[in-house]
């Protein structure tokens, strides 16, 4: 399972997709939870998608691919 899209909330809360547009349980939640954070890194890729967002209001997209990168290179 891959993530596409990651949306990190003002007040924490994170949702994720995968490509079938389904959420996925194990990824949402506090975004400072050790469990999340585990998950995030176990599911996301340099291909997925980093949402800033507010409820129902304009998202901004966060470039997080120098991080998969630099894991990579590890």
């Amino acid at each position: 399972m891959k993530l596409i899209d990651v949306y990190i909330h003002t007040n924490g809360t994170v949702i994720a997709f995968n490509a079938e547009g389904k959420q996925i349980p194990e990824c949402q939640g506090f975004i400072l939870e050790d469990e999340v954070i585990k998950n995030l890194k176990k599911y996301a890729n340099e291909n997925t998608h980093f949402f800033f967002s507010q409820w129902q209001k304009q998202q901004m997209e966060c470039n997080f691919r120098w991080w998969f990168k630099k894991q990579r290179e590890k």
